[in-house]
């Protein structure tokens, strides 16, 4: 799915996002990744946007929570996806 789906598809059903989508939309919003500790992903923005802890549930979908946390830095920031 490319970040554009991912970011609508965030928006109207967090709990349904895929996990590795949701890594696809925060790298091409500007997150830049830190590190990598077993299942958790590490991200910094250049913005100066909170840094984002994320790691996937067992079915593979990104936790709702952390869904809505990547929602709440966008709007904040006012970040978009380029085209």
């Amino acid at each position: 799915m490319n970040p554009r789906q991912t970011l609508a598809k965030a928006r109207n059903n967090p709990p349904d996002v895929r996990f590795s989508d949701l890594l696809g939309l925060v790298v091409a919003l500007g997150w830049q990744p830190q590190r990598v500790t077993g299942s958790h992903r590490m991200f910094e923005h250049p913005l100066g946007a909170q840094r984002l802890n994320l790691q996937p549930r067992k079915d593979r979908k990104a936790k709702p929570y952390q869904v809505r946390q990547v929602l709440d830095e966008i709007d904040k920031f006012g970040l978009t996806l380029e085209d």
